[in-house]
């Protein structure tokens, strides 16, 4: 995240669209210093499940939690949510509904 800083100063004090894609691990640890950011900031959050099984078994890592209260963190700041629903045939195909709806129930989309 100490890179992802520096390049959030750095592009700060110039008129770019940030976009960034992640899983939201990390934002947890450092949502004090994303709410501080002057500009408006894009997050792409990769998101695949509202299932904590499921979700570890399409990762393959333990990071449920994390990922899901940056997200309940991440809506109560400036920014713009994303999700990246990764769909998968036979595993969470499922609940894609599910994910849609508590997507528009949090505000992770824009109007195009």
């Amino acid at each position: 995240m100490e890179r992802l800083k520096v390049l959030f100063k750095y592009f700060s004090k110039y008129p770019f669209h940030i976009v960034v894609n992640s899983n939201a691990s990390l934002i947890i640890n450092n949502i004090n210093y994303v709410k501080q950011l002057e500009n408006k900031i894009e997050f792409h959050i990769n998101f695949s499940s509202l299932n904590k099984k499921t979700h570890e078994k399409i990762i393959n890592k333990k990071l449920f939690e994390e990922e899901f209260n940056s997200l309940n963190l991440l809506k109560e700041t400036k920014h713009i949510i994303k999700l990246n629903i990764i769909c998968l045939k036979s595993i969470n195909e499922n609940e894609l509904i599910d994910i849609n709806k508590f997507a528009i129930r949090n505000g992770f989309f824009q109007d195009i």
